[in-house]
């Protein structure tokens, strides 16, 4: 078996590579193992994420694993400022070799545009699963209202008041759990609706999915 560590930002993007990602990817013959990123020295948490937090993560797991790959989001990301998606990913690389004294060609980052909330806009109708017998057709339009704003789910942009997670809160208020309702959200959409909308993630998890040496689905 193929052991991959996914080295993530926060604990909903950890649920979801436990739940979501891990059971499809076992079919492909992988272990995804999920890792919370380290904030500082001996501590784990969400979010502050830097190149260099994540070069000392990648370079204390790099070798008990036979690949490394991250999922953190470009919103909030610091130092990210004139970078576009590749070249943060190509900044992590750059870090993350120069930390390990060496080239890593198992490591490949992985940073999620916009933010993991993106992912959920894939398909309003789970955003029910907040609400329960309070969810209604208000809600609905609201949600698709901004889908249909954009090309993909992954456009929906990175300001601080209009990011994804910002406009959750603004809908649903406290109503809005994002670690608990992040992956039951992701789960109902199911990752074949997620990949169909998203390139970019679509494009990671082809790449995940190669690993396992059984091709690509779509």
């Amino acid at each position: 078996m193929i052991r991959v560590c996914v080295i993530c930002e926060g604990q909903t993007e950890l649920a979801f590579v436990k739940e979501v990602l891990e059971p499809h990817l076992r079919d492909f013959g992988l272990v995804i193992i999920p890792s919370l990123l380290k904030t500082r020295p001996g501590k784990q948490g969400g979010g502050d994420v830097t190149t260099m937090r994540i070069a000392q993560h990648v370079k204390h797991d790099y070798a008990h694993f036979n690949y490394v790959t991250t999922l953190v989001d470009f919103y909030r990301f610091h130092g990210k400022q004139g970078h576009s998606r590749a070249s943060l990913e190509a900044a992590i690389i750059a870090d993350a070799q120069q930390h390990a004294g060496g080239s890593l060609p198992c490591f490949k980052p992985y940073v999620q545009l916009h933010e993991f909330e993106g992912l959920l806009f894939s398909d309003v109708t789970k955003f029910e699963w907040v609400l329960l017998d309070d969810w209604s057709e208000h809600y609905h339009n609201k949600l698709l209202s901004i889908r249909n704003g954009f090309d993909t789910p992954e456009m929906i942009n990175d300001s601080p008041e209009t990011a994804p997670s910002k406009r959750l809160e603004k809908i649903f208020g406290r109503a809005y759990d994002k670690d608990g309702h992040g992956v039951i959200i992701a789960a109902e959409i199911g990752l074949q609706t997620i990949r169909e909308q998203c390139p970019n993630f679509n494009e990671w998890l082809r790449w995940l999915e190669s690993l396992g040496g059984q091709g690509a689905q779509s």
